[in-house]
């Protein structure tokens, strides 16, 4: 769970995170890296952070999401809709699904860290519980890196610009397994598709009792409709032609 100096110069260095939805930089930076060898892959991560980081999920498969996390997406194969999840929070508890599926356990080692203005942590898994065998070089797969930021407040950003929610396999990126040469990542662009429409939501807080500042709009993760995803108030909701979001007011 602590990054030591030059032990990931060799990995694969992912920097640049964007807002969902807006293509906007993130608030506070973040770092991921990523290796492999013939029994795991090995991810690693390093979040800015201001204040100390949210962690109440105590369990595994527990609500991870709504703490300050961090998530990996796999998708072994990109010419197919399955993929693995893995979100992890500060205090070391993490949740593991295929697809949306969080029953699927798989073979993780998880340790998180906290210091004075970051937090950060150390993953891998083995390629027998995702089903793989050891990658051949030059071998693709999709592949996601997220942040759910709540503290101090809600933002959650992503490496590839997915659409809509991080369950989005058909706008992973790619990450491409080399057995020599030098780690590098290349920016890959998003499969061709209708852009979101983007609204506000227009309401009179006054006439309904409610402080804006307290209120959070919350989509439930409704299966085959809509990913579970968070918004403020005054916030634009990317909307995808054809679909919409079935969201729920809640007043902290």
């Amino acid at each position: 769970g602590r990054l030591a100096a030059g032990e990931w110069d060799s990995a694969a260095r992912i920097t640049e995170f964007t807002v969902l939805g807006t293509g906007h930089s993130a608030a506070e930076p973040m770092e991921a890296h990523v290796t492999w060898d013939d029994e795991r892959l090995y991810l690693a991560f390093r979040c800015a952070q201001t204040g100390r980081p949210k962690a109440e999920a105590r369990e595994r498969d527990g609500p991870v999401f709504e703490d300050d996390a961090v998530e990996f997406f796999l998708q072994p194969d990109p010419q197919t809709a399955r993929y693995f999840q893995f979100v992890g929070n500060s205090a070391g508890v993490f949740l593991d699904g295929e697809g949306l599926d969080a029953k699927w356990n798989g073979d993780w080692q998880y340790r998180a860290e906290v210091g004075d203005g970051y937090w950060q942590g150390e993953i891998s898994v083995t390629w027998a519980s995702l089903g793989m065998a050891p990658p051949k070089d030059g071998q693709v797969v999709g592949f996601n890196v997220c942040r759910d930021r709540v503290t101090p407040g809600r933002e959650l950003s992503s490496w590839a610009p997915v659409a809509g929610g991080f369950h989005d396999p058909n706008h992973f990126g790619e990450l491409v397994f080399a057995a020599t040469g030098a780690s590098t990542r290349e920016e890959v662009a998003p499969a061709a598709g209708p852009e979101p429409v983007r609204v506000r939501l227009i309401v009179d807080w006054k006439a309904i009792g409610l402080d804006p500042s307290r209120v959070r709009l919350t989509a439930p993760h409704i299966m085959h409709f809509q990913p579970r995803a968070a918004f403020r108030p005054d916030e634009e909701i990317p909307i995808e032609p054809s679909k919409g979001w079935l969201l729920v007011l809640e007043n902290r």
